[in-house]
């Protein structure tokens, strides 16, 4: 398992782990529990904190578009109540959203491993991993992924190609400074924008995290 901070000074560029598969498919592994972190993509930088034991996550996220416009906000998913919060942070309003099952970070039993052996980094700075490959199917989307690992199923390195009605796109992310357990209960507070019935929007469709950062992105 995971033992303080997972530090890895190579140059990586990363996507996130997959949620666990249909039901009869079973996972291989599955990340810590708690666990808190940097996930970096192409267009987004993100503080996470991963809390499977009360399933919930919270995301603050800097988003910046193709065009240079940026947001900064914080995501609150409560999955054991179906609800999720999406709180601006440069204008203070609130949007609450629902939402399905808890994405359990696992990868797939029926994943094959590339290299069972990797080694990142030199010398005597390196970091032990595994390199994965898997496919997954949900609703109508079908991914093919690959995800280097390190020891305890800690997500360091991913990239997945996602198919859906013909259409093919590439994720990848990075993952930066993954501890295990959550330092502090108050990151789950909601903001005060959150808890009042007048200053919050309200969507009753469910809409995944991407979803709502390319809703918060259209908001003025």
């Amino acid at each position: 398992m995971m033992k303080g901070t997972v530090a890895v000074c190579v140059v990586l560029a990363v996507l996130v782990m997959t949620a666990c598969p249909a039901a009869g498919d079973g996972p291989a592994c599955c990340s810590p529990d708690k666990w808190e972190g940097r996930q970096l993509s192409t267009f987004m930088n993100s503080e996470v904190t991963y809390d499977a034991v009360n399933q919930r996550e919270v995301f603050i996220v800097n988003k910046t578009d193709s065009n240079g416009n940026s947001k900064q906000f914080k995501y609150l998913a409560f999955y054991g109540k179906n609800v999720a919060y999406t709180y601006d942070l440069n204008d203070g309003s609130c949007r609450e959203s629902a939402l399905t099952a808890f994405p359990k970070r696992c990868v797939p039993d029926s994943s094959k491993v590339l290299n069972a052996k990797l080694t990142l980094g030199t010398g005597s700075n390196t970091v032990s991993a595994s390199r994965v490959y898997y496919e997954t199917k949900a609703g109508g989307t079908t991914t093919y992924g690959n995800v280097v690992l390190a020891d305890g199923c800690v997500p360091i390195f991913e990239t997945a190609l996602n198919y859906v009605g013909g259409v093919l796109s590439m994720e990848s992310s990075t993952y930066e400074d993954i501890r295990e357990g959550i330092k502090s209960e108050d990151i789950f507070d909601l903001p005060k924008a959150c808890q009042e019935d007048d200053r919050r929007r309200r969507s009753d469709d469910v809409e995944t995290l991407d979803e709502e950062i390319s809703a918060l992105m259209r908001l003025p």
